[in-house]
């Protein structure tokens, strides 16, 4: 009996379907500890057509947006 389907065909669709590309970014950091330079590493998920620096200004804006405490709805005018 024949297979269906290769593995080629199997990978090949995959790929197709991939709408973003895999990015290591190494991050360098100082130690409070020992004041020693360390390196943090992580796999960024890219969409596609994305520069790494637009997401990464991208991402580092959606963190400061939530590490506030308030959303832009919860804030208050202030009265001059």
């Amino acid at each position: 009996m024949v297979k269906g389907r290769s593995f080629f065909d199997k990978t090949f669709k995959k790929k197709a379907q991939q709408d973003y590309t895999m990015v290591k970014y190494v991050k360098s950091v100082v130690s409070e500890k020992t004041g020693q330079i360390r390196f943090q590493e992580s796999m960024l998920r890219l969409p596609k057509g994305m520069t790494v620096d637009s997401f990464l200004k991208q991402r580092e804006e959606a963190m400061i947006g939530t590490s506030s405490g308030e959303s832009e709805s919860e804030k208050k005018p202030t009265k001059g």
